[in-house]
């Protein structure tokens, strides 16, 4: 009779798992922990890695699964296969390290000191999910370690197989193929795969010592299923450590991280470490390494982010499909609670943006390593992730799958600012809050302004309380075009928040008295938009122009000069909105350098507030020239295209760099910067007086309730912006009820209304707080009332 528990560990966790594609040509390797990082900086930590782009398949195969209706079942308990692996000239730590030990790391409920992977399924599935298994006791491979190389995932691949046939004699793999409904394993309903296969190696994983004797975590597929003699085949495995690099036990991180590949789960860090991804806002990015105050690296890893969660079925997003005043969402940790939101309030599509709220709560108690290791406050609040699942992974800067919009970027001057998240991080460096990190608490809703004198913490108040197209971050999508939605009145309240979720916010135009409007960006970018792209504002350099001050297209180092036929691939653009009358033309004062007839630089323009108006060409340049002036008509078909009642048009204008990249540069002098636009002026601009126009360049507005608690009534101010056709001011309640339409004026300026408590039958309402919102032509604002009684 075959053994299923014999001179090796076991551990039975099986999840109901789809037959995967075949994915064996691309490796997934962990992320690295944060101290190897340090020690070797990103270039050389990605090459220790190995190469490839390791979420894109799995991203594929998880997505293609779903829409086929063969996605894992992540419900009930599952088991899986773990083989606990040392060598005759590599062995265990077995006294050290003894079975006992790891059954109740991976399978204990609530005993576990820092928690166990069970305690985390359990916890990030509220419940739904457990992971179960057995341990057995170290086996030792009949070749020695030194037969392969643990740097080549290729070599250890065949060495995982041949270990796995060396075992056939003692496993009976049949008992891990359980995918199908009946419970019953290898039965007729099963795929005839073992659904999870985890290879534990003895000593550390590479991911933490650098050290290419060693073999870095990943997870992999034979390139043919591998077929045992019990009528099951062996195809996807992970690969995980016996230790960490100071010689104690693993730590469940890496595990939690690899078993949500097994689980159908992409890789969401960014896998060339040239930023960090998500950070250490989600396990599937470099949550993995999280620890509370004195514990090891990966004993308390992050929590799956909320899309994570609702690609597994353990959180079902709220779309908000109207405006939702008053809204308290309480912590990710304990309620399944997250919404969805984007343009016009579509509850559909592949783009949009995901709210949450993390709390130091759990395993969550971790958040982050930074401020952990530092003794900082711990991050907590609104989380905002933008979701693009037209995008494979979290390797391309300008199009993430997963991407954390971060409430406290650092804003070197204005116009010129960076998220943390989205650059190469320097860990000796890390504590700055001018430098790039994994995650801290500026990341989460409301954010801060202000930061400490040292630059290591945020201080002042959470004054960052709103997220809309006109705020930095912006909440425009992907190409840049605004979404009209806004998060308002962020606000946390014991360990929930509250907000305010608003549709149809809309950016209102430029107007200038003088009829003119000009940038010579010598002080900052006054109503330029910068959007993922790599157009920078530079105060101090002259590009060859006279003045200092411009914007440059190009790489981030405008002093980098390269030999012709420099390649890139750019695709950067910087935009305003304007109103211009007929007639109106556009002057830039510039330089470039770009390949002639395959790269272009562009000045566009469309109507304004609509996303889908098509971008008309105004002036298209190519080749090189040193510094120029060139002035062009904005076409009178556009203008006629975007007038309004007042006999003016409102006009998104954008700069576009877009190479092919192939070759760029002409001449080699100046393409460090492709394109340098050192001023840009505006004739014909409309303006007029109040007189003539009532509110021109006046915008909707609804100030703050004065005073605000109340009692008996309170005033509030509101401005409607000229040609409103639609405005409306009203009061609700915390479930979105109207209470009482306040009547609004709707001619163009400055107005006011009181409101005394009372509904519109006349009822005076019961004490509590309310929300006033006014509303203009599709922009809405909202402000929390509190009456008292």
């Amino acid at each position: 009779m075959r053994l299923c528990l014999a001179t090796l560990w076991i551990l039975a966790c099986l999840p109901i798992l789809a037959p995967a594609a075949d994915d064996s040509t691309r490796p997934r390797p962990v992320a690295a922990d944060p101290e190897l990082l340090a020690r070797l900086g990103s270039t050389a930590t990605a090459r220790a890695a190995g190469p490839g782009l390791p979420e894109a398949e799995l991203y594929r195969e998880s997505r293609d699964a779903r829409k086929s209706g063969l996605a894992v079942a992540t419900t009930g308990a599952g088991a899986c296969l773990v083989v606990l692996v040392g060598w005759s000239d590599h062995p265990a730590d077995a006294t050290a390290h003894p079975n006992a030990a790891y059954q109740q790391m991976m399978f204990s409920v609530g005993t576990h000191p820092t928690g166990s992977l069970n305690d985390y399924y359990l916890e990030n599935s509220h419940g739904l999910y457990q992971v179960q298994g057995l341990v057995s006791g170290w086996h030792t491979a009949s070749a020695p370690y030194a037969s392969f190389d643990p740097a080549s995932y290729v070599e250890v691949r065949s060495m995982i197989a041949a270990v796995l046939t060396q075992l056939d004699p003692v496993i009976d793999y049949s008992l891990y193929d359980n995918d199908g409904p009946d419970g019953v394993p290898h039965s007729y309903d099963d795929d005839g795969l073992v659904d999870a296969l985890f290879f534990v190696h003895a000593g550390p994983g590479r991911e933490q010592t650098g050290d290419s004797r060693d073999i870095w975590s990943h997870s992999w597929a034979f390139s043919t299923p591998l077929a045992t003699a019990d009528g099951v085949a062996l195809k996807r495995y992970t690969v995980e450590p016996e230790e960490l690099a100071d010689g104690s036990q693993i730590t469940v991180g890496v595990f939690a991280h690899e078993y949500g590949h097994v689980l159908g789960l992409p890789d969401l860090y960014d896998t060339d470490y040239s930023s960090s991804g998500v950070g250490e806002w989600c396990l599937m990015g470099s949550g993995s390494w999280g620890r509370r105050p004195g514990d090891p690296a990966g004993s308390s890893p992050s929590h799956l982010n909320a899309w994570c969660k609702a690609q597994l079925g353990w959180v079902a997003p709220v779309a908000v499909v109207a405006d939702l005043p008053g809204v308290t969402v309480p912590p990710a940790e304990t309620d399944p609670a997250a919404y969805r939101i984007f343009r016009g309030g579509v509850a559909t599509g592949d783009e949009y943006f995901l709210v949450e709220n993390r709390q130091p709560l759990g395993f969550d108690a971790a958040l982050t390593r930074r401020q952990v290791d530092a003794g900082l406050l711990r991050a907590a609040g609104l989380v905002i992730y933008h979701i693009d699942e037209t995008a494979t992974g979290n390797s391309d800067e300008k199009r993430r799958l997963v991407d954390v919009v971060e409430a406290s970027p650092w804003i070197r001057a204005p116009g010129d600012w960076f998220e943390h998240l989205d650059g190469p991080r320097d860990v000796a460096l890390q504590l700055q809050l001018d430098e790039h990190n994994r995650g801290d608490n500026g990341d989460a809703w409301p954010g801060w302004s202000a930061v400490s004198a040292d630059t290591t913490d945020w201080s002042g108040p959470r004054d960052r309380d709103r997220f809309a197209d006109d705020t930095i971050p912006p909440a425009t999508d992907n190409v840049c075009d605004p979404t009209g939605i806004a998060l308002e009145n962020i606000a946390p309240s014991g360990q929930d928040v509250t907000l305010d979720f608003v549709l149809g916010a809309k950016r209102a135009p430029r107007v200038a008295a003088d009829k003119s409007l000009a940038w010579n960006f010598e002080s900052g970018t006054d109503g330029w938009l910068f959007c993922r792209s790599y157009v920078h504002h530079d105060a101090g350099l002259a590009g060859s122009c006279s003045g200092d001050g411009g914007l440059w297209f190009g790489t981030v180092d405008p002093e980098f000069e390269c030999n012709p036929g420099y390649g890139n691939d750019w695709f950067d653009f910087t935009w305003t909105t304007v109103g211009v009358s007929a007639g109106a033309a556009i002057t830039l004062r510039h330089r470039y350098d770009i390949e002639p007839d395959y790269d272009f630089a562009y000045v566009e323009g469309r109507c304004a507030g609509d996303p889908a108006a098509p971008w008309v060409e105004i002036a298209a340049l190519t080749g090189a020239s040193s510094c120029v002036t060139d002035t062009w008509e904005i076409p009178s078909s556009l203008i006629g295209a975007c007038d309004n009642a007042y006999g003016f048009a409102v006009l998104d204008l954008r700069l576009r760099l877009d190479t092919d990249g192939g070759w760029s540069a002409e001449d080699g002098n100046f393409c460090g910067i492709g394109w340098w636009v050192d001023e840009v002026i505006l004739d014909g601009e409309f303006a007029t007086s109040a007189e003539e126009t009532p509110g021109a360049g006046l915008v909707a507005r609804l100030l703050p309730a004065s005073p605000n608690p109340f009692n008996p009534a309170t005033v509030l101010k509101y401005c409607v912006p000229n040609g409103a056709r639609e405005v409306g001011l009203a009061v609700f309640d915390q479930r979105g009820r109207q209470v009482r339409d306040l009547e609004a004026q709707t001619a163009a300026g400055w107005h006011e209304r009181v409101w005394d408590g009372s509904d519109d039958a006349g009822r005076m309402v019961p004490s509590g707080v309310y929300f006033a919102r006014f509303a203009a032509d599709g922009s809405a604002f909202v402000e929390k009332l509190a009456l008292l009684k």
